[in-house]
């Protein structure tokens, strides 16, 4: 269940990237170049140029890792390890 849901918020992510000039939001939170820059790992790969089955699986890796995020902290993760919320932070 949660895979579809994150498949289903991935999708509309990408909708929103391919309609309009930004990158879109997970859960209010923007998805920005230097995002897409990590999941990348190549700054030689042009991400608007990427065939759209690529931009998709960039776009849902980057919302996994934001809602993966999102959920630690909610649950208190900083309360383990400050280290480990400068991290997620970044």
């Amino acid at each position: 269940m949660k895979r579809i849901v994150t498949s289903l918020v991935a999708s509309i992510v990408l909708v929103t990237v391919l309609n309009a000039n930004d990158y879109g939001s997970v859960d209010g939170d923007a998805i920005t170049k230097q995002d897409i820059a990590m999941v990348l790992q190549d700054p030689r790969i042009d991400f608007d140029k990427l065939p759209d089955p690529s931009k998709k699986q960039v776009i849902e890796q980057i919302v996994n890792k934001k809602l993966i995020a999102k959920n630690a902290i909610k649950n208190g993760i900083e309360k383990e390890s400050p280290e480990i919320l400068a991290t997620i932070k970044q």
